[in-house]
């Protein structure tokens, strides 16, 4: 299988009406963002029963600490 072959698998096997997905692609907005842009007529209708927790988000708000 060459490299081409294997992306184009990749992308038939995506979701283009996952919320996650959406929300990966769009730099980790939140889901009132997303519903706006579906409100706007800018997105397609999404489902969004994937969009659940993002570890990445997550990971992003997490600072470190200094013991004094």
């Amino acid at each position: 299988m060459t490299l081409h072959q294997n992306v184009c698998t990749k992308c038939s096997l995506m979701d283009e009406r996952s919320a996650y997905l959406w929300h990966k692609h769009l730099g980790h907005i939140s889901k009132e963002r997303i519903q706006k842009l579906i409100k706007n007529e800018i997105l397609p209708d999404l489902d969004f029963t994937d969009l659940n927790v993002c570890v990445d988000c997550i990971k992003g708000k997490q600072t470190k600490h200094t013991k004094k």
